[in-house]
């Protein structure tokens, strides 16, 4: 068993956030968002919460273990039963420097899908408005495609999260399981 795997598998987070982690880190995708806290939107404050800050600090070292660039950035959240605009705090993480890079100065829609290594097609046809493909989650490969596939392109744009399902049974069967488990 590869170590740096197991550490990807062993990380307390949501299966959709560990796969993004090991995409990168394999090399496939050039960049991800994780969402660091992917499970309280239950309205509780992070703050409030010692288990928050404690997991914040494990994710930021163990990423950089792995030899993923990252930081930490908070981004709008979401607003409280109390009216209160909670900030969300995010992990940047890049493969290379370039590719980190390239994630971090994105400012804008179109920019910030190219550095999140989405097709082409598909962040012009969100940016332009275009018809999107609609699909179910009961063929696997749309359980790993975070992106939205235009109802144009979407054969050729699929390629690239089937990849991700390639590389994702190839490096970690037991991910890959948990992703296709129905209860995903």
């Amino acid at each position: 068993m590869d170590p740096i795997i197991n550490q990807i598998e062993k990380l307390p987070f949501d299966i959709y956030n560990r796969t993004l982690i090991l995409l990168v880190q394999s090399g496939v995708k050039p960049a991800a968002l994780i969402d660091i806290y992917d499970n309280y939107w239950n309205n509780q404050v992070p703050e409030q919460h010692p288990f928050f800050e404690e997991r914040e600090k494990n994710l930021e070292q163990i990423v950089k273990l792995l030899g993923i660039y990252c930081s930490k950035i908070d981004v709008d959240g979401f607003n409280t039963k109390n009216g209160l605009t909670i900030k969300r705090p995010c992990l940047y993480i890049g493969k290379n420097e370039t590719s980190f890079n390239q994630l971090m100065v994105a400012s804008s829609e179109f920019e910030l899908g190219i550095a999140l290594g989405y097709p082409l097609t598909a962040v012009e046809a969100v940016v332009e408005k275009k018809p999107a493909l609609s699909y179910s989650f009961h063929n696997p490969v749309f359980k790993i495609c975070c992106y939205r596939l235009s109802a144009e392109n979407w054969v050729e744009e699929i390629k690239i999260a089937e990849n991700w399902l390639i590389t994702l049974r190839t490096k970690s069967i037991k991910l890959y399981q948990e992703l296709l488990s129905p209860n995903s």
